[in-house]
């Protein structure tokens, strides 16, 4: 279940690579286990994440994976 996701994500940062939005050096595998990662974590901390978490997750790691 969640290994489709992950994979999902991390062709979504290679798209975003040939576009010349994301770094060329990220490491696509490694950044979608730390999106997936960190909901699993905030799930199981704090229940199921507001609606507006993952927003939050992305602009705060954004700065981490744009080109």
């Amino acid at each position: 279940m969640l290994g489709p996701r992950r994979d999902a994500i991390a062709l979504a940062l290679e798209r975003g690579k040939e576009r010349g939005e994301v770094r060329p050096d990220l490491d696509s595998t490694v950044a979608a286990h730390a999106l997936v990662g960190s909901f699993i974590f905030a799930y199981l901390a704090s229940g199921r994440p507001k609606p507006d978490w993952s927003e939050h997750v992305v602009d705060t790691l954004r700065p981490a994976f744009a080109a």
